[in-house]
């Protein structure tokens, strides 16, 4: 019981990340055999899971980490926006960053290319009356912290129209440079997901099951999931969400 071993989906699935935190817990050792882990090179599967991008052809994935395996050139195509990517990747000198304004990143070696396209993540917001703006700033940059994601890679922020007058949240907003999305009670009222927690205080003052889980799901789109829970922090509820494509 001294080791942990990942053997499928390292990357993708997420096995080599699990590994790593069993071990922890049980103060044992995780076996990572990934050819990319082992020659401390990060694999363009290792970026799709870390900041959500969806790839259109993983069976090319493998021709792509050889690549960066044999220190051969590999080019990024990626927006400005997504430039802590490419920091990512500027430990290896064979990169070549180039800039475009589409929203997906291209990846290729010669003849080989994958695209990247960036899922919708949304943090939804929750809060008392007249919270001030930095309570909301720091709940926010408190839950990307733990989800190891830069605000960069937010798309928006979102929270019940009951609070769309709520000017510490929507300063926020524009102090972290992101849109800030309202969205409808009823819409609110009417969803479902088995996700949500359902809070008797919010119940009783809005007639909603929550404010920030539900805004962030219905922003992020159908089919979307919490990859971030409810959680309080001084005054402000933070839930982040990410669409499904």
């Amino acid at each position: 019981g001294q080791h942990v071993i990942s053997l499928l989906s390292g990357h993708l699935g997420g096995a080599n990340e699990l590994s790593i935190k069993i071990a922890n817990l049980i103060h044992g050792e995780s076996i990572i055999t990934t050819a990319t882990d082992l020659n401390n090179k990060l694999g363009v599967d290792y970026l799709a899971k870390k900041y959500y991008l969806n790839i259109d052809n993983i069976s090319k994935v493998k021709n792509i980490n050889s690549a960066l395996l044999n220190n051969e050139m590999v080019k990024i195509s990626i927006n400005s926006k997504y430039k802590f990517i490419w920091e990512d990747l500027d430990v290896k000198k064979s990169y070549n960053k180039i800039n475009n304004k589409s929203k997906d990143i291209t990846v290729s070696n010669n003849s080989v290319t994958i695209h990247l396209k960036p899922k919708k993540i949304v943090v939804g917001l929750g809060s008392r009356k007249n919270v001030e703006t930095i309570s909301v700033v720091k709940a926010v940059k408190a839950a990307l912290k733990i989800l190891n994601l830069p605000i960069e890679r937010i798309d928006s922020l979102a929270t019940g129209d009951m609070k769309h007058k709520e000017i510490g949240i929507i300063n926020a907003a524009e102090e972290l440079g992101l849109p800030l999305e309202i969205v409808p009670t009823k819409l609110i009222k009417d969803f479902n997901n088995e996700d949500i927690n359902y809070s008797n205080f919010v119940i009783e003052k809005f007639g909603v099951p929550g404010v920030c889980e539900p805004s962030s799901l219905i922003a992020a789109g159908e089919d979307s999931n919490l990859i971030f829970k409810k959680t309080p922090y001084n005054g402000v509820t933070v839930a982040v969400a990410v669409s499904k494509n």
